[in-house]
């Protein structure tokens, strides 16, 4: 058993950072650090570090690379899990730390500095060959796991379209939201139902000036009553620019939602020849692929293909795997 500095700055704690806690919980003595900038959180910071045998840390940001330099002046191994916003290289909508005048040199950085790098997707492996020229031999591809049982398919589906996720300024392109409601307009009988967090800048209120009647906006909602908006969702779209992976798009899946997405990033990966594709930003598009997904639902197919390619038990074992060779570095030493 090991002892594992786990540190990530996710103030909401999402899912994927609570099941890699998880499984390295049961295997390993795991301090988690949330760094949240403040003395208490730096001196937490500090102790764990030196006590550690490992440190494994999420994004290639400005945490990243604080972790991994601590790891480094320590002779410590390190695991970095990358795949979000911080390898991305979205140019039309200039979406990724690239595009950010000081923060573009972290993940390069990151990336140097890890022992292992964990990618949660093909895709996001292929960005940081592609983008930041790091040997594709370093990078181990283990993709989000998912408890099967956790997601039930209803069998009375509803004739709506869900999609989930943060409101804000940057999601509005990011997540293809406008899309999203400009294709409701073309499809006046059918609701589009929008379920998450508004970011309280003004993006929420945007949305609903352009939005029909026939769009609803549920906001923040408690993990059993989004579990239920999923079950009972006959549609799911996912018309983002970009996804490291799709947790949300998986989810639906999971819980029999036919697929109506983009073929951006790791989509494919995840929702393969199940998914009803259409062009990122294309309204009347988008309009046509979930008409075709309402009167053909694959919903059945939908949820076979996420419990067969994505079981917890794949995550487990791969960052399990992933973390006993980053060790072996410290005990060839």
């Amino acid at each position: 058993m090991a002892r594992i500095l786990y540190l990530h700055r996710d103030p909401s704690f999402a899912q994927f950072i609570r099941d890699d806690l998880e499984i390295l919980s049961r295997s390993h003595d795991v301090t988690d650090v949330r760094a949240e900038g403040t003395f208490k959180a730096s001196a937490k910071l500090a102790r764990a570090a030196a006590r550690a045998d490992l440190i494994y840390v999420w994004w290639g940001d400005l945490v990243g690379v604080g972790g991994l330099t601590l790891a480094l002046l320590r002779s410590k191994p390190s695991v970095l899990v990358t795949g979000g916003y911080d390898i991305a290289d979205v140019p039309e909508i200039r979406y990724g730390l690239k595009y950010h005048r000081v923060r573009k040199h972290l993940p390069p950085l990151a990336l140097r500095l890890a022992t292992r790098v964990l990618a949660n997707s093909d895709s996001a492996r292929s960005e940081v060959v592609r983008n930041y020229g790091i040997d594709a031999s370093r990078i181990d591809v283990v993709p989000h796991g998912f408890d099967i049982d956790r997601y039930v398919a209803s069998a009375k589906k509803e004739r709506r379209v869900l999609t989930v996720g943060l409101i804000s300024r940057p999601y509005i392109p990011y997540k293809g939201l406008r899309t999203f409601v400009e294709a409701a307009r073309l499809l006046p009988d059918v609701p589009f139902v929008h379920a998450g967090p508004s970011a309280g800048d003004g993006a929420l209120e945007e949305l609903k000036t352009m939005a029909p009647k026939n769009v609803s906006f549920l906001g923040f909602l408690p993990t059993e009553e989004l579990l239920r908006q999923l079950r009972i969702s006959l549609v799911y779209a996912q018309l983002s620019a970009h996804e490291g992976f799709g947790m949300a798009l998986a989810e639906a899946m999971l819980s029999g939602a036919t697929p109506v997405a983009t073929d951006r990033g790791a989509i494919p990966e995840v929702a393969g020849d199940v998914c009803r594709y259409v062009p990122y930003g294309d309204a009347a598009g988008t309009a046509n692929g979930i008409s075709a997904a309402l009167e053909e639902p694959r919903g059945a197919a939908a949820r076979a293909r996420i419990a067969e390619l994505f079981p917890m038990s794949r995550r487990r074992e791969g960052v399990l795997r992933l973390v006993d060779e980053a060790l072996q570095t410290l005990r060839q030493r």
